[in-house]
């Protein structure tokens, strides 16, 4: 390196400690400033970040080893992500203002993850790449969980646990060392258990934000419309069409043979909607061949049903129906891709490569417009439900 790229990366390396310093100035925004635990909270956070950036540097200067730092450009996959979630918490907090409250409390969140994510690549002896990918999992966390802000310290574990569980659980998966789990759906999902088995709900707006979703009109047409932006650039059509395919059918004859609604008051419960269209549809952490596409999302859908029933059963909130079983889905996707080989789907799979990528996902997408454009003209999702009444 020369003498101006050695000081812009040593102007680098201070930005993990820069961000934890700058939790602090948290303290001083609403409503953080009006909360006295929560306060304490930041401020607790930023002095384990600041201490372990300074424990790195004692260490890499005693093996007089330098702490890289590499920027790369952002990837599709996040900044479309993070632009539709966006579009989400814009329309939702326009009904649900304390969305647009949280805003510095999702901000805090980002700042911890970027400096989380540093000392992470640095303790592992790494470079520390900066990227985008953060975004999308931070604004995908909170488009679930949240928790209140006397417990608010747990919400910087369950960010913890994102970033540990992309870090530490990996495999080789088609020549390439990557992640098993999406980040927030495993953290989502081990938070979950957790606060199921504690009984320990409460400590969340979790119930408050799988309901208050449904507030903003028209919101389904709204999450199918940006989806469709996730699919036409990604190919993840097939794991929200089949996904959807199989509710409509569990729930047709759910409501046939027993006479009543299995949601209740919804046919498909907005969270789990929007949970078909972004929770799952990950491309690192889902099936690559179409056929195991199709397998993973009637999985998905068949798990959000039958889990709504068994923890309803037990007492427990619903809302853990969509967050559950994703982790297990992820790790079951290179058995899914073989078994998308054979049998039925394998005849599909073989049928399907024909065709161009492209314009075979073009069609699927069709597929997904009229089954959508059905439920729509139909009033089984938009309309007035019979179980509200």
């Amino acid at each position: 390196l020369n003498s101006g790229e050695s000081t812009k990366h040593a102007r680098l390396r201070l930005v993990p400690v820069v961000l934890a310093l700058s939790l602090l100035g948290f303290v001083l925004v609403p409503p953080i400033r009006g909360h006295t635990r929560l306060a304490w909270t930041f401020a607790a956070v930023a002095g384990v970040l600041v201490v372990w950036q300074v424990l790195l540097w004692i260490h890499a200067a005693r093996l007089g080893r330098t702490l890289g730092v590499e920027l790369v450009r952002p990837l599709k996959t996040h900044y479309i992500q993070a632009s539709i979630q966006i579009c989400i918490y814009t329309y939702w907090g326009w009904y649900w203002p304390k969305v647009y409250s949280a805003a510095p409390l999702i901000l805090g969140q980002l700042v911890f993850y970027f400096a989380l994510d540093a000392l992470l690549s640095w303790s592992r002896g790494r470079s520390w790449r900066i990227g985008f990918g953060p975004v999308p999992i931070i604004l995908s966390v909170n488009l679930f969980m949240w928790f209140k802000s006397d417990w608010f310290v747990f919400q910087f574990v369950l960010l913890a646990a994102c970033a540990f569980g992309k870090e530490f659980i990996r495999w080789n998966r088609d020549g390439k060392n990557t992640h098993v789990f999406n980040p927030s759906a495993f953290g989502l999902a081990l938070c979950s258990i957790v606060l199921i088995s504690t009984g320990t709900t409460r400590l969340t707006w979790g119930v408050e934000v799988a309901t208050t979703l449904a507030r903003p009109p028209h919101i389904y047409l709204q999450l199918f419309l940006l989806g469709l932006v996730v699919q036409y650039f990604f190919s993840v059509t097939l794991m929200t069409l089949s996904a959807g395919a199989v509710l409509c059918l569990l729930n047709l004859a759910y409501t046939g043979s027993t006479g009543v609604f299995q949601f209740v008051d919804t046919n498909i419960p907005i969270a789990v909607f929007l949970g078909l269209h972004l929770l799952v549809t990950d491309p690192s952490t889902s099936p690559r061949t179409n056929g195991g596409r199709v397998v993973f999302g009637s999985l998905y859908g068949a798990a959000n049903f039958a889990l709504f029933s068994l923890l309803g059963k037990y007492g427990v909130p619903d809302f853990y129906d969509k967050l559950l079983p994703v982790p297990i889905l992820n790790l079951c996707v290179p058995w899914i891709d073989r078994f998308a080989h054979f049998g039925v789907v394998g005849r599909f799979e073989r049928w399907q490569a024909q065709f161009q990528p492209k314009k075979l996902n073009l069609f699927y997408m069709g597929c997904w417009v009229a089954l959508f454009a059905t439920m729509l003209a139909t009033g089984f999702v938009e309309a007035p439900h019979k179980g509200a009444s």
